[in-house]
């Protein structure tokens, strides 16, 4: 990780968690990521946070244990969470910022969060006592729950609302939150289908603006990130939904995009890259999933298969071809 930070000038990592999932990967998946400013020239000097210019790379944390225990709303397992927290612990420790990411599409054991699963406050407890812990980490940045779905969208607004009330009454009150919409956190449609729902939500001193959008985009033909070739940079999706921001005076990240480690992907990343970075008034970053596309079953995706790196979009340089951004065919050691 201090290989990203330092030698990249990688500035965010992401770290999946699983609040009840079990991940059994062999190798770490790893992602990459970016905070915006306008400007696609390489710029290293000190600036506040979302005025960096550096991509950042993240590991998809793997596991056999259960976050809380196997148990809705109860404790942290004190043993998986102190394997956590030396994977965050790492990522501060390189002065980057931290993406906590719950990953479990809004369910425990296949139902979901407030609709027939856990209770609001079941979650709620799991957010408090994870705030409680980083609540004086100015650089963790808490993400709600990766891709939500099949879900009612109002009554997963009021779930998420009572997570910011529990991680902001645990003293954690400067940090970033990140709300998901439904539909897996498509940008596709986020306006209609989400937007009006989680714009309800606020924080416990009344205000929004700490309170981000969380939305995935994908650049293959079904937009599932499936698929070795990318057939658009889905910047006419970006606009639509940049202009439902800026209507409502709102801001998003997007936490998942990416392709293949093929020529089209290259070729749609990059634009889509440099789209987000003239529009970082209401793009406040990116995240793209650098196992690249999904030919393995899931977790089984060798970090080192298929990845295409967008650090080659972000650092100045010309759009290189994909052969000169593949990665060597044996699965790295985790700079971890």
């Amino acid at each position: 990780m201090q290989h990203f930070a330092y030698d990249d000038h990688l500035n965010v990592f992401r770290l999946p968690v699983g609040w009840v999932c079990v991940f059994e990967s062999v190798h770490p998946s790893f992602v990459h990521s970016k905070l915006l400013f306008p400007s696609l020239s390489l710029d290293t000097s000190p600036k506040p946070i979302f005025q960096l210019n550096q991509a950042i790379l993240t590991p998809n944390l793997p596991t056999k244990q259960y976050l809380v225990n196997r148990v809705p709303g109860g404790p942290l397992d004190p043993t998986y969470f102190a394997d956590y927290d030396g994977i965050m612990q790492a990522c501060l420790g390189t002065g980057a910022y931290c993406i906590i990411d719950i990953h479990n599409y809004a369910r425990w054991d296949g139902n979901v969060i407030g609709q027939g699963g856990p209770s609001n406050d079941e979650f709620a407890s799991v957010w408090s006592q994870l705030a409680q812990a980083y609540a004086g980490q100015s650089n963790v940045i808490f993400g709600l729950m990766n891709e939500p779905h099949d879900l009612d969208i109002n009554m997963w607004a009021d779930t998420l609302q009572a997570a910011v009330n529990g991680i902001r009454n645990a003293g954690a009150t400067s940090q970033l939150i990140l709300l998901p919409g439904i539909n897996y956190g498509a940008v596709g449609g986020f306006d209609s289908s989400s937007g009006p729902a989680l714009s309800a939500v606020q924080d416990t001193d009344g205000s929004k603006d700490k309170l981000i959008f969380d939305m995935h985009q994908y650049l293959d033909y079904d937009t599932s990130g499936g698929n070795p070739e990318c057939v658009t940079d889905q910047t006419a999706n970006l606009g639509y939904q940049a202009d439902y921001l800026r209507s409502t005076g709102r801001q998003a990240f997007l936490t998942e995009t990416g392709g293949g480690n093929t020529d089209s992907c290259v070729q749609y990343m990059c634009s889509q890259l440099a789209y987000l970075n003239n529009n970082a008034d209401v793009y406040l970053g990116w995240v793209g999933w650098a196992a690249g596309w999904f030919p393995f079953p899931w977790p089984w995706r060798p970090y080192s298969r298929n990845q295409l790196k967008p650090t080659t979009c972000v650092q100045g340089l010309s759009i290189p071809t994909a052969s000169s951004v593949r990665c060597p065919t044996e699965p790295q050691t985790p700079c971890l």
